[in-house]
């Protein structure tokens, strides 16, 4: 018997934000990830220890409602032909288990390997979308899904909000490239013993 060494990994963090220093994420960092996302990139917002109502709305608030203004903004002042926009929201539970909140059929999710976008969840509904209204329309509602289907525990149940942007790369020709750009807000919370989760349905 043998042990490999591991490779020591270190993680840094841009800054630690309170109430008072959430408005300097956005000439920071929100605003270059808005840029990004519509140049093509994939781009993840992590977002934790928020465990009160209070924080959860001002980072509904302060943060979501106000990335996704940005990416609307952005990506429709750009003038694209054909633009399609859609969005999804995926929450897990305790217990390891994920709900697409989106799909009223409750489909098996798989998780896939696509050979240019990367790691994808098979089955996941997407909903297509014409504006931020929309967009957190959607959000709003599926947060007040979680909430309600979380019943005693909703702080401790995770979930993963997406918004992708695709369109043609020239879209005088028939056959175009696609070019697509993805904005995926994480919410971690913590975790639960399984004895929290008596009562509760998928």
């Amino acid at each position: 018997m043998f042990f490999q060494e591991q490779e020591v990994k270190t993680f840094s963090f841009d800054q630690v934000v309170n109430v008072d220093s959430m408005e300097s994420l956005h000439p920071e960092l929100l605003q270059p990830l808005a840029e990004s996302i519509c140049s093509g990139y994939n781009g993840a917002l992590l977002t934790c220890g928020a465990s009160s109502e209070k924080m959860c709305t001002l980072i509904d608030l302060s943060i979501v409602k106000r990335v996704i203004a940005n990416l609307f903004s952005r990506m429709l002042s750009q003038a694209r032909e054909e633009l399609f926009i859609s969005v999804s929201f995926l929450q897990f539970y305790p217990d390891g288990s994920a709900v697409d909140l989106l799909s009223p059929k409750r489909d098996v999710l798989k998780p896939v390997t696509h050979p240019i976008f990367g790691s994808l969840v098979g089955g996941l509904c997407e909903v297509c979308v014409c504006s931020e209204e929309e967009a957190y329309a959607v959000y709003e509602t599926c947060r007040q899904t979680l909430n309600a289907s979380a019943s005693s525990f909703p702080s401790r149940c995770s979930f993963l909000f997406a918004v992708a942007f695709e369109w043609k790369l020239n879209p005088e020709e028939v056959e175009s490239d696609i070019c697509c750009g993805r904005l995926q807000l994480f919410s971690l919370a913590g975790g639960a013993t399984r004895t929290d989760l008596r009562g509760s349905s998928g």
